[in-house]
């Protein structure tokens, strides 16, 4: 049997189990699919948030947080216990408190650092230095957990993609230092290097 379209209207909330999920939809039916948590949360749209380890839920079904027991109630009335390492994340995103990424700022910030944006790729905001060439930057924003987005610097030298570094940032200061830090280091070793082939 076919899996109905993952339209987000229709789904309150996922509750994962294993290899499985049962996807609760608004019309009362629960549907199961041989699909992980992990995959589904990367194929929805950020109306989700993974608030434990098991559970995604669409903040359009959103009722209301019991803050003594830590849980979220939904509009059905369901309860939903959140991790205490989703917790903050949560709770911000869900009573709109939540720092966001917005393109325009973040292209600020990054051009002063030397890099231009080039485009969307599998979720991320590409972007490529333009005085250090081969080397790209991609920003994921982070949805309902810990960190505001995970920023990964990868380079490409003969054809071949290096990762060199993967880091995240809790707050826009920390994404800011993350890129002002990784930005340095090329520079860095692209001045001894530079030093080193010419001597």
């Amino acid at each position: 049997m076919p899996v109905k379209p993952l339209i987000d209207s229709e789904i309150k909330f996922i509750q994962g189990d294993g290899n499985y999920a049962r996807i609760h939809r608004f019309d009362g039916s629960v549907e199961c699919v041989s699909k992980t948590i992990k995959y589904l949360t990367r194929n929805l749209s950020d109306r989700f948030i993974r608030v434990n380890k098991s559970h995604l839920i669409n903040r359009d079904f959103f009722k209301c947080i019991d803050q003594n027991k830590n849980s979220i109630i939904m509009e059905c009335g369901t309860e939903i216990l959140m991790s205490k390492r989703k917790k903050e994340g949560s709770v911000a995103i869900l009573t709109g408190k939540e720092e966001t990424l917005k393109l325009d700022d973040l292209q600020k910030v990054m051009h002063y650092f030397g890099w231009e944006y080039v485009r969307i790729i599998g979720g991320s905001w590409e972007f490529s230095n333009k005085s250090l060439k081969g080397n790209y930057c991609y920003i994921k924003q982070s949805f309902g957990g810990t960190y505001i987005a995970r920023i990964e610097f990868s380079s490409i030298q003969n054809s071949k993609v290096t990762k060199q570094d993967v880091a995240r940032a809790k707050t826009w200061f920390g994404l800011f230092n993350a890129i002002k830090a990784h930005t340095k280091s090329l520079i860095y070793k692209r001045d001894v290097l530079g030093q080193y082939t010419a001597g």
